[in-house]
This record gives C-alpha cells, structure tokens and sequence, in this order.
C-alpha cells in the first residue's frame, strides 16, 4: 500500500499518534513495533481513506483496539460515538 510506504519513508524511527509508542520502519509486519496506517477521523465518521492529513503512524495495539471497541459497541447495540483520538499527538 502507498500509503504505509510514505510513513515509513518519513523516518526510521516514528511515535504511534495515540500512545507515543516508538515504531520502526524496518520491524516486518505483525512486529509489536511495526508502523500500521491509522486514521485520526476513523473512516465510518467520515474519513478520507487516504487523505493526506487524515492518517499518521500508529501501533498495532491502538490501531485494532480502537476498531474493536467500535465493533463491539455495534454488535452490543451502543452507541459508537466518534473515535477517540489522543490530542497530544
């Protein structure tokens, strides 16, 4: 994915957005300090999937947590409000 390739041509060391977790461009997928793709306006809120300004680095463990809550508040039948977003980073 493009989008995964200009993050990690950003540095070789980044933060996760939400936590400050360090990633490294070089860890192989599925590595607890990969860098994955992650929306700051999660994409059922009304996102741009790859807009430039609405995607940064994020660790593996922000990144599914953050769709699981919202998966399985639907599947409870709550309300999923927007997704939390960590304004620190």
């Amino acid at each position: 994915m493009q989008a995964i390739a200009a993050l990690k041509n950003r540095g070789d060391i980044q933060n996760c957005w939400r936590c400050g977790k360090e990633l490294w461009a070089e860890a192989p997928k599925g590595h607890p300090r990969s860098i994955t793709l992650g929306h700051y306006t999660a994409l059922e809120d009304g996102g741009d999937v790859l807009g430039e300004g609405n995607h940064g680095p994020e660790c593996m463990k922000c990144n599914y947590g953050d769709g699981a809550r919202r998966t399985n508040a639907k599947r409870a039948g709550r309300d999923v409000g927007t997704s939390y977003r960590n304004p620190a980073y």
